[in-house]
């Protein structure tokens, strides 16, 4: 429901400024647009980090607002980019676990899903994950189907 109140005031938003919506101008807006929460998020986390701030990240309101606003501009870029961020995330899974996870932490986590077959094909084939590099150990058991 937020997704199609956001598109429709950035559709007009944008125009007013001579722009117009899902174009390579747009494109470049909504990114440096995206940049731009990214640093206020990032200045936020700092003056927590260095104790400027007496509240908490987590329960500060000025923390939520950066992370919606940062929620708002990826999903306008990603429309703009005809992309599925939802799909994206989903194809990237595998990538991400092999990269992070160890063999046994998927089975672990996933012990009845067979749709992670392809992550545990991904280390079967020898590419070794972040784990397994720095233990230098590579796992090559697969749980039976």
């Amino acid at each position: 429901m937020w997704r199609q109140k956001v598109e429709k005031i950035h559709q007009h938003a944008i125009k007013k400024s001579g722009i117009e919506p899902w174009t390579y101008q747009d494109i470049r807006f909504l990114t440096l647009a995206l940049c731009g929460e990214c640093g206020e998020l990032a200045n936020l986390i700092k003056k927590h980090w260095r104790g400027d701030q007496v509240q908490l990240p987590e329960v500060d309101p000025a923390v939520r607002e950066e992370l919606a606003d940062i929620c708002v501009y990826l999903h306008l870029l990603a429309k703009a980019l005809h992309i599925d961020l939802d799909a994206a995330v989903f194809d990237k899974l595998p990538r991400i676990e092999q990269k992070f996870l160890t063999l046994e932490m998927l089975k672990d986590l996933y012990p009845a899903d067979p749709a992670l077959r392809e992550s545990y094909e991904l280390v079967r084939e020898g590419r070794p994950t972040l784990a397994d590099v720095r233990t230098g150990q590579i796992p090559v058991e697969l749980p039976p189907e």
